[in-house]
């Protein structure tokens, strides 16, 4: 969803369902965030908040963008999200006795 809001001209019909579709998935999670911060371990919730905190950067970035973003500018801008999401699931992987890696 992110994705599609930054590749959304502002001010176009597009970008507004955009932004309501992202809306629509921050909802489902932070729903997510909420029951991993009360189940889970400190390790985890904090994984999930450097998690939420990189996924809220690309979004307010993707909404106060200038122009709409090509496939480079995205790979650029999400690599902090990424990074941290892989990380997470490591972190949970490790939790549960899993191997890390495949």
């Amino acid at each position: 969803m992110i994705r599609l809001l930054g590749s959304s001209e502002q001010g176009t019909k597009g970008a507004v369902i955009a932004a309501d579709r992202a809306r629509q998935a921050g909802i489902e999670w932070s729903r997510s965030v909420v029951t991993a911060w009360l189940d889970g371990s400190g390790i985890v919730a904090a994984a999930i908040k450097e998690v939420d905190s990189k996924f809220n950067q690309l979004l307010h970035d993707a909404r106060t963008r200038q122009s709409a973003w090509d496939e480079d500018e995205w790979r650029r801008q999400r690599t902090g999200a990424e990074i941290s999401l892989e990380r997470l699931i490591m972190t949970i992987r490790k939790e549960l006795a899993l191997p890390v890696s495949n």
